[in-house]
């Protein structure tokens, strides 16, 4: 539970990555 804020901060930029990569993804094809 200590980590629990770093965690949640991890998982919040890995889905900004994941959404920026399927947005480019999209606007390639």
């Amino acid at each position: 539970m200590r980590n629990y804020g770093s965690v949640a901060v991890h998982n919040t930029c890995l889905r900004v990555i994941l959404t920026n990569i399927i947005f480019f993804l999209n606007q390639t094809q």
